[in-house]
């Protein structure tokens, strides 16, 4: 199916789509993606993230305090971590350390999409993130929008600009009147493009 290459400018996708979501618990299946990505004990997971939550009723963190949770469920070298926040602060455009506040589910997923664990269980647990209703699909607008949110966390490749790939990525997912997980997943992980630029925290 045909799709305009409509072009998308950097708006903070993740931002305005997840940031605006009520605040939801943390479910049992968050746990175990974490636990399976980062190999770490899933009671410690849990444990971790829900102490968090004694403080943070509303699950909303400072820049601090993002850093701060992000470290204690994956340890890597300073170098590779100040890249990672560099990122993800870019993309949620953080600018004031402690005035701009990040949600739980700006948390994980941002921590989902930069974990070294499973590319499709990546984009599994990414589009769940994204379909707020429920509903195993996606609209066709919003598809892009969960595409391009995920390509805001990264830095494209000099020769495509973020809008480029999304449209590319478009194309090669199967479309009905919406975007159903499976095809989401299939179509994005044949995109070798997309899939090197979103592996660069390996």
């Amino acid at each position: 199916m045909g799709l305009s290459h409509t072009k998308l400018e950097p708006i903070h996708y993740l931002k305005n789509k997840l940031g605006k979501a009520a605040f939801e618990k943390v479910t049992e299946r968050d746990y175990d993606f974490i636990s399976y990505q980062t190999g770490r004990d899933r009671d410690q997971v849990k444990e971790t993230i829900d102490k968090f939550l004694e403080t943070h009723s509303d699950g909303l963190m400072n820049k601090s305090e993002y850093c701060q949770l992000y470290q204690s469920l994956r340890q890597d070298s300073a170098e590779k971590l100040f890249l990672i926040f560099e990122n993800v602060f870019r993309a949620l455009g953080i600018q004031n350390p402690e005035a701009d506040l990040i949600s739980m589910k700006e948390f994980l997923i941002t921590f989902c999409l930069t974990s070294l664990g499973d590319f499709r269980k990546k984009l599994e647990y990414a589009f769940e993130l994204y379909d707020l209703n429920g509903d195993g699909a996606l609209e066709i607008e919003e598809a892009k929008e969960a595409i391009f949110g995920i390509m805001e966390l990264f830095r494209a490749p000099k020769e495509k600009t973020i809008s480029e790939i999304t449209n590319e990525c478009m194309q090669s997912v199967k479309i009905t009147c919406t975007v159903k997980k499976d095809d989401f997943i299939q179509g994005l992980s044949e995109n070798k493009r997309f899939s090197n630029v979103i592996n660069i925290f390996k």
